[in-house]
């Protein structure tokens, strides 16, 4: 009986280890992808200060080349929100896996020691 507990316990901890495991997984892409639009926005600025000053000319014009650009500035905040929204879920959605298994983790402990009690008390 506790060789069998022992193996469930050994079984969730791997599972836990795993979770672990992905959600670093997860948020080394997630903060890769955040670094990437932060590049994008970063250069999309430079774009736009280099049409400010004359160094660039837009095809549209200067105002309306600015204009385009800050749009496509704005379009980048935001996606870069939803990747932020995506580590949080990543992080809420590990921890509350991880809170669950400790929860179960304990159960089962506190029933083997009631079963061991219970042996020891029969004996």
């Amino acid at each position: 009986m506790m060789n069998d507990i022992e193996a469930e316990l050994d079984r969730m901890d791997g599972d836990q280890r795993e979770n672990c495991r992905k959600l670093a997984i997860r948020l080394t892409s997630e903060l890769a992808m955040d670094d990437n639009v932060l590049r994008q926005i970063a250069l999309k600025e430079s774009e736009r200060d280099q049409i400010l000053t004359g160094v660039l000319v837009h095809s549209e014009g200067k105002d309306a080349g600015v204009e385009i650009i800050e749009d496509q500035i704005l379009q980048l905040k935001v996606q870069r929100v939803g990747v932020l929204l995506t580590m949080k879920s990543s992080n809420w959605n590990s921890s509350n896996y991880l809170k669950k298994a400790h929860e179960k983790r304990n159960i089962i402990r506190a029933r083997s020691q009631e079963l061991e009690e219970i042996g020891q008390q029969e004996a």
